[in-house]
């Protein structure tokens, strides 16, 4: 998707869209997470022609297992039904992948839904340990990439 306009924006923006795709028939307010707001947190959305297609959240946070000493999360991406599989989380992670390094981090972690691996796997994140369910939204794998 060539005129794929990527640009920070304020959280309340990704909100509707994470609803949406990751948490249909739920109150909007199971999206809201805590890291939403913490210092360093950013979110980025995806406009085609002015039109939200994508979005994702990211936020300075080391998960336990993974060594690397400054990491971010990538947390609720989503992107609209009909635009998946077109680019769209793609460049909003390459995007993601600078502002990150610049942010000091020299990893990107998630917790990636099973049909989402593939995807990541696409984008160069490697697989770590074992399938772990979430409660309410199902199986998921530690997914991380090196960023230096």
């Amino acid at each position: 998707m060539h005129n794929l306009d990527i640009q920070t924006v304020s959280v309340d923006k990704v909100y509707p869209l994470r609803s949406k795709v990751l948490r249909p028939n739920l109150p909007i307010e199971s999206c809201y997470y805590p890291e939403d707001n913490h210092q360093g947190a950013f979110h980025l959305a995806a406009y085609l022609e002015q039109e939200l297609v994508g979005i994702a959240s990211f936020y300075p946070e080391k998960h336990q297992t993974l060594s690397a000493e400054n990491q971010h999360r990538l947390r609720g991406m989503a992107v609209e039904p009909e635009f998946q599989a077109q680019g769209v989380g793609q460049k909003l992670l390459a995007s993601s992948f600078d502002i990150c390094q610049q942010a000091g981090s020299d990893l990107l972690w998630c917790n990636a839904r099973v049909k989402a691996v593939k995807f990541y796997k696409k984008q160069g994140f490697q697989q770590f340990g074992n399938a772990f369910d979430i409660a309410g939204i199902g199986e998921h794998f530690i997914m991380y990439k090196r960023l230096t």
